[in-house]
């Protein structure tokens, strides 16, 4: 940790995604890396900014990725 290296490095931070996704037809939003959100065709695909804004839109986190 100290030396930053490995899962402390700063690239290892940048790579975790801060937004969530979910279908326009689904009730459930998604971490980005979540096999799941993978799924979700472009077109049909909503992001939002944080979890808060998601509940606020109706939605309820994924059982396996546990936004």
């Amino acid at each position: 940790r100290e030396n930053r290296r490995g899962l402390w490095s700063d690239s290892a931070l940048a790579k975790i995604e801060n937004y969530y996704v979910a279908s326009k037809r689904s009730k459930v939003f998604h971490r980005p890396e979540c096999p799941y959100a993978s799924k979700i065709a472009n077109y049909n695909k909503v992001t939002y900014n944080s979890r808060e804004e998601a509940v606020k839109k109706g939605k309820r986190g994924c059982s396996k990725c546990k936004p």
